[in-house]
This record gives structure tokens, C-alpha cells and sequence, in this order.
């Protein structure tokens, strides 16, 4: 339950992890709308002030050349006109001019209220304010949608008086067609792609390092876990004997072999056992055997053969991590249980264990094998494949 615990505490910081550097990714790209807008906005003002030069020649041709409301008609209708910025011209009642002869049939002769309500039909955005701001009789630039079908355009508007009435000249340019012709857009559009590929990156990145250390935590957890088990285990072996309501008298076996000094084969049992219930995978066992033991005890003593047993006890401990388990399982046999291991770890640690085997100078001959395992349940049968694989070293 414990472990249990521990996992959904790991994944709840993977997922804190993730959504803090979403919402980090969220956060800048904010920013950087902000930013291009600004931008936006400063190009834009640009142009106005060139919208501006352009409304104030126009102005002053009408002041110098024009007497008449026709002849400012007929300068505005000469004025510059492209597929992108036509010309404008208001009266103090009405819409007097704009664009060419077709849009001018409709709008010429409508006032203010029918002005608006005309934009407003063509999907306009904005045309109320348009409309004050003629009406003010100030010099101004807008950000105006007054046909749908062509956007946002630019107008900058100034005011001349003629024979005592005061005419609004107007030009307009497509936001659309300034944005492109200065490759605004896509710039903006490639500034956008290449922050979503970064962010998306990033999160990648925090993802994979974030669920990585929780594997590794887990992993540290288990083998902590692992090694608690087996402290255990050895507190109860070489405990008073009164655990889990025994008799006193109950003499336990010991947990370590008094000749070498590894676990003794009944706390290696138990605790086979106890890993086994727990379905433990990733198991790796190297096994040990003495072949001559009887023979070397009859021709040159049990001390001599005991200090070899001694030497190889030694050998296989000095190769065994800190959470494997090492033990003395019969007279003559070894063996090395690895958790959490690899099968590239089992075979690493077997040939170093071989080769010292191997160099000791004694009348000792050994036979050894190994197996790996790394299903569930790996530990029931990882022993038999070990001893089924024992071969001369």
C-alpha cells in the first residue's frame, strides 16, 4: 500500500510537472500575441502617417485649384486610385464619392444614418465610430472593416473648406495587401510555427525527463523496499525467538552461514518465498558449486577444504551489490540472487565471478552457471534454469 502510495505521489508531480510547463508554454505565447501586436499596431501607424502625406496633397490641390463642390469631386476622382487604396469625399450631409462611378451610384446622395446602415449590410465592423469621427471634422486614421469581403482597411481622412463648406477627403488602404507586401504575415506566421514546435518540444522534453526520474524513483523505492524485507528477515532469524507469538524456547535457524559468512539456505529459502509472493521480476541467479569438496575434505582435510570454501564465499560477495542476495545454499554451493537486474548485468557479473573463481591457486575445481528471468513469477523458476546451466569454469 505503501508503494502505492509512493506511485501516485510520483505521478502527480510527473502530471504537476507537465501542466506547470504547459501552462509556462501558455503564458509566452500570450506574450508573443501581445508582441505582435504591438508590432502590428507600430507598422500600421506607420503607414497612417504616410496615409496622412498623401490626404494633406489632395488637401492642398482642392484649397489651391477648387471653387466649386464639383471641381472637389473631380480632384478626388483624379486623385491616385489602385486595386488597394481608393478615395473618399463627405459633405457635412452625406457621402459625396467613393471608390469609382458603380460604388459611388449607390452611395452618392446617402446621408450619415443611411451611410452606416449601408456598411453595416456589407458585413462592416466599426462604421458608427467611422461615421463620428467625420462628423467630429477632425483629422484622423481608423482601423475600419466596412466590407467583409476586403477586411480591415486603413482610413486617414483630413478636412478642406471650399466656398464655405467644409468636405472630408478620405483615403483607404487594405490591411491585408500592406501586411503582405511587407511579408508581415508571414513572418508572423513563421514566428508562430516555430514557438509551437519549441513549446511542443519542451513539453516533450519535461514529459520524458519527468516520467523517467519517477521510474527511477519508483525503482529506488522498490529496492529499498527490498532491502527493508531483508533487514527484516534478519531481525526475526537472530531475533529472541518470540516473534509472531512463538514459543521462548523456539530456536530459531540462523540467517547467516558461520563457516563464509553469507546467508545461510534457510533465510535464503524464506526469502525467496517471501519475493516470490510479491511476484518480483528482473531476476537474475549465478550459481556455485565445488565439484571435488568431498574429495579434497578426504585426501587433504576439512580445513583445507573449508578455507577454499572460504575464498569463493568471498569471491561471490565481493561481486554482489548492496540489495543482492548472496548464500550458502548446500555444503558445496553458492548461489546469487540479483534484483532488479538485466540480462546484460547477470552475464557481467557471472564471467567476473568466474575469472576470480578461476585464478585462485588452489586443488579447488568449480562448476557454475547462471540464468536471467524477467517475468512476473521469474523467481520460481530462474533457480532451475541456473542449476540446469551449471557447466566447468
Amino acid at each position: 500500500m505503501k508503494l502505492l502510495k509512493k506511485a501516485d505521489q510520483t505521478l502527480l508531480t510527473v502530471l504537476l510537472t507537465v501542466a506547470l510547463t504547459i501552462l509556462f508554454c501558455l503564458i509566452l505565447w500570450f506574450f508573443l500575441e501581445s508582441q505582435i501586436d504591438l508590432m502590428q499596431k507600430g507598422y500600421i501607424n506607420g503607414i497612417a502617417k504616410n496615409n496622412e502625406y498623401i490626404v494633406n496633397q489632395v488637401k492642398a490641390k482642392i484649397t489651391n485649384e477648387a471653387g466649386s463642390e464639383q471641381e472637389v469631386i473631380d480632384i478626388v476622382k483624379a486623385a491616385q486610385n489602385t486595386g488597394t487604396r481608393y478615395w473618399m469625399l463627405f459633405s457635412s450631409e452625406g457621402a459625396l464619392f467613393e471608390r469609382n462611378a458603380d460604388v459611388t451610384g449607390v452611395v452618392a446622395g446617402m446621408n450619415f444614418e443611411e451611410l452606416e446602415k449601408y456598411y453595416l449590410r456589407n458585413g462592416g465592423d466599426g462604421a458608427g465610430p467611422l461615421i463620428d469621427l467625420i462628423q467630429a471634422g477632425e483629422f484622423f486614421s481608423a482601423d475600419v472593416v466596412k466590407d467583409v469581403t476586403a477586411g480591415n482597411e486603413l482610413i486617414s481622412a483630413g478636412f478642406v473648406t471650399v466656398d464655405g463648406r467644409t468636405y472630408c477627403v478620405a483615403t483607404s488602404i487594405l490591411e491585408s495587401y500592406l501586411f503582405s507586401s511587407a511579408k508581415v504575415g508571414e513572418r508572423i506566421m513563421l514566428l508562430r510555427i516555430l514557438f509551437l514546435a519549441m513549446s511542443a518540444l519542451l513539453i516533450c522534453l519535461v514529459t520524458y525527463l519527468a516520467s523517467a526520474r519517477r521510474r527511477v524513483l519508483l525503482q529506488l523505492q522498490g529496492l529499498r523496499d527490498e532491502l527493508k524485507e531483508k533487514n527484516l528477515l534478519v531481525l526475526e532469524q537472530n531475533g529472541d525467538g518470540t516473534q509472531n507469538g512463538e514459543d521462548p524456547s523456539y530456536n530459531p535457524v540462523s540467517s547467516t552461514d558461520p563457516l563464509t559468512g553469507l546467508y545461510s539456505n534457510a533465510f535464503f529459502e524464506t526469502v525467496l518465498h517471501k519475493l516470490s509472493k510479491r511476484g518480483v521480476s528482473q531476476i537474475g541467479a549465478i550459481v556455485v558449486r565445488m565439484s571435488n569438496y568431498y574429495e579434497i575434505s578426504t585426501s587433504m582435510g576439512a580445513d583445507y577444504a573449508d578455507q577454499a570454501l572460504i575464498r569463493a564465499a568471498a569471491i561471490i560477495k565481493s561481486h554482489a551489490d548492496p540489495k543482492d542476495l548472496s548464500a550458502r545454499i548446500k555444503a558445496q554451493e553458492f548461489a546469487l540472487i540479483k534484483l532488479e537486474s538485466t540480462d546484460k548485468l547477470t552475464l557481467q557479473t557471472a564471467k567476473k565471478i568466474f575469472h576470480d573463481l578461476r585464478e585462485i591457486d588452489s586443488d579447488a575445481r568449480y562448476v557454475a552457471g547462471f540464468a536471467f528471468k524477467d517475468e512476473v513469477f521469474a523467481i520460481d523458476n530462474v533457480m532451475e534454469s541456473a542449476l540446469a546451466s551449471t557447466k566447468k569454469i
